[in-house]
């Protein structure tokens, strides 16, 4: 049995082999590491003798609903655990580029505690976003993670587009799109042309959907990090394996014949196995020789792209974000369409003095700086944009308190990954005829066996369902931790087993479970139509009037945070109700999308004019709520109310729109 490559997959389906009785040889292209795209370095700014510091090139976040990997921590290095989030939360200031708009803002003032939405966006960008996740929402929960080509077939369609297409319908609000757009580089590194949204909503349904995988706080994926590095843990997993691995052998070639596989080394090496397990992502499998050559289907998923990322740790004598302004930032900031697209606090926690920013540059922006960007460039570039951010020429180089940068380069001239995080999947990659995702569930003749983070198939799911569970709220897990170090554990733990298994030796029989699938059905909004000027007028002064109406009964009558807004939400549907005798989502976004095109257009007659006066008050008064219910939520006991997490909100808001509709009447009464 013959392995390649040692990252996160390949580590854990040898160590998998070992635990199974696998004769087996793990074989690493890199002369000197393991880890793949986990790569920690020592770095400490204060130079010879201070304390040893490790940082992350790649993979650095975990959350504890990550349970392989949560499960070698607790094992190897529970007392390595950083708690990322509690470091920062006392800071309270971020930043957010919107539709080229800066917006710095606190953000337990952000609207309605939704921490991306921040004060001031406009009533148009507020509700289509929380449209737009609540559709996202609709569609992930729809999706069957096993078999996505097997999902409903009003979704395939979504396989068809690109996501910059999806994206692009007319009644977005460039705003909203913004925020989505963000989450989308932030989340894959990659910009929205290259993936198709199915994709996009398959990879967010795999990671307990797209809002947790959004969430950069409390119980989200990005909350953890490990204070020794994650390439000691892969050090600690691999101990008992180590004579088994043999280092720099690259892999030139792999000819397939009837009993085994001979695998040829660039420097004439020659080893065969019954059984290969190729562990690495699609796109690096593509830069391999195969003979006889793969056949189209794989061929056309290993050509997909990998994400481009140029990752920065930017070290200062002073964190000068934590009192700028008189403002305690967070160091956090999120951007589309900018060079910096995400920056983190990533300062240890130990009072070494040492304080560092980290940064993420993605897609294009990797690409407009070359093959091989030069230290001095990236860090031009980044400090020049962080001043911008944060509004501080203390960020600059000659700003007086810049010490030094730390880079590294995720893209197609990346040894051995050709990129990072992940490959990525375009359009008509996961449905159609051909589907060639399709070919990854198998053995390539029936001894050739590709594993990577991208699959992360379990062994041991919780779920028995392909899909959202209503009844317990739950994501299915068959597929869990996709692209993550947690999805590696995962999907090298289960290919090792399907191996034994063809191997006929003991293997985890929970391989073999099935699971029925039987499509939920799902309605998506329908095509669009304009609205009248006059029409949108009209619900937003019936907006006006019902919200004033509440607002009223609420100064004596004070209700539960998320109950209020829930009630906005109500409003909404309320006013939609009263102005069409069947509203729906397609009413509702063609209704968001003319508004915003009316308010924002230069017309002066009246109507226009009284629509922009209704948008005015109904502005004010969301920010108005949106304190309100900050203050009822500070003022309850913990465990007091429903669940009030960063983007709660949002789904309640949604769900207040629905029962506005139903509650509504033609006549508005």
């Amino acid at each position: 049995m013959l392995i390649f490559r040692s990252g996160g997959t390949g580590v854990a389906a040898a160590t998998e082999h070992a635990k199974l009785g696998v004769d087996f040889q793990l074989i690493e292209a890199d002369p000197t590491r393991l880890g793949g795209r986990a790569y920690s370095f020592e770095y400490n700014p204060n130079g010879a003798g201070a304390p040893k510091l490790f940082w992350e090139h790649g993979a650095q976040y975990v959350g504890q609903d990550q349970t392989a990997i949560w499960g070698l921590i607790q094992e190897h290095c529970p007392d390595q655990l950083v708690d990322g989030y509690a470091l920062r939360k006392d800071f309270r200031e971020q930043i957010m580029i919107v539709n080229g708009k800066r917006y710095c803002y606190d953000r337990d003032k952000c609207l309605f505690d939704i921490g991306g939405l921040p004060p001031g966006i406009g009533l148009f960008d507020l509700l289509a976003t929380v449209l737009m996740i609540d559709q996202i929402q609709t569609i992930e929960r729809a999706i069957d993670v096993l078999e996505p080509w097997n999902s409903p077939k009003e979704l395939l369609a979504l396989d068809q587009l690109a996501m910059d297409e999806w994206l692009g319908a007319d009644w977005m609000p460039p705003g909203a799109r913004s925020l989505v757009s963000v989450a989308v580089n932030a989340v894959i590194s990659v910009e929205p042309p290259q993936i198709s949204p199915f994709y996009f909503f398959w990879y967010s349904a795999c990671n307990d959907g797209f809002l947790q995988e959004c969430n950069d706080a409390e119980g989200g994926p990005q909350q953890y990090y490990l204070r020794c590095g994650v390439d000691a843990l892969v050090q600690k997993v691999a101990d008992p394996i180590r004579d088994k691995i043999t280092f720099g052998a690259v892999v030139s070639d792999i000819t397939r014949g009837d009993a085994t596989v001979t695998v040829t080394t660039a420097s004439g090496d020659v080893w065969e196995a019954s059984q290969v397990v190729v562990a690495m992502s699609p796109h690096t499998v593509g830069k391999l020789a195969f003979t006889p050559a793969l056949p189209d289907g794989y061929k056309a998923l290993c050509d997909q792209p990998m994400g481009r990322t140029i990752k920065c740790m930017l070290f200062y004598s002073e964190p000068w974000w934590r009192t700028s302004h008189t403002l305690a930032y967070t160091g956090y900031s999120g951007a589309s369409s900018f060079p910096v697209t995400w920056v983190m606090d990533y300062s240890p926690e130990d009072g070494s003095g040492v304080w560092c920013l980290m940064t993420f540059t993605i897609g294009d922006y990797v690409t407009d700086l070359g093959p091989n960007p030069s230290k001095e460039a990236v860090t031009e570039l980044v400090t020049k944009n962080l001043c911008f951010l944060f509004d501080d020429p203390r960020a600059l180089v000659d700003g007086g308190l810049f010490v030094g940068l730390q880079l590294f380069t995720w893209n197609e001239y990346t040894p051995f990954s050709g990129g990072g995080p992940n490959t990525v999947f375009g359009p008509n990659m996961l449905t159609g005829p051909a589907a060639p995702a399709k070919t990854l569930n198998q053995a390539l003749d029936g001894n050739v066996w590709f594993a990577a983070a991208e699959l992360a198939r379990k062994v041991d799911p919780g779920s028995v369902s392909r899909y959202f569970d209503p009844a317990t709220q739950k994501y299915s897990d068959i597929r869990h931790s996709l692209g993550y170090m947690d999805g590696a554990i995962n999907e090298g733990r289960f290919v090792a087993n399907q191996v034994a298994k063809a191997l006929g030796r003991t293997y985890d029989t929970r391989i073999d479970a099935t699971y029925p699938s039987t499509p939920p059905k799902v309605s998506l909004p329908g095509p669009t139509t304009d609205i009248p000027v006059a029409k949108v007028r009209d619900i937003l002064k019936s907006f006006t009037t019902i919200a004033f109406a509440k607002a009223a009964y609420q100064a004596s009558n004070p209700v539960d945070p998320m109950d209020l807004i829930e009630q906005f939400g109500t409003m909404f549907g309320l006013a939609l109700a009263a102005n069409f005798k069947f509203p729906d989502r397609a009413t509702m976004q063609s209704v968001i999308g003319a508004g915003y095109r009316y308010a924002s257009s230069p017309a002066t007659d009246d109507v226009t004019e009284q629509l922009r006066y209704y948008v005015g008050i109904l502005n004010g008064l969301v920010s108005v709520l949106s304190a309100e219910t900050k203050a009822a939520a500070a003022a309850l006991p913990p465990g007091a109310t429903a669940p009030r997490g960063r983007f709660a909100a949002l789904s309640r808001m949604a769900a207040g729109i629905d029962k506005g509709i139903a509650e509504g009447t033609p006549d508005g009464a």
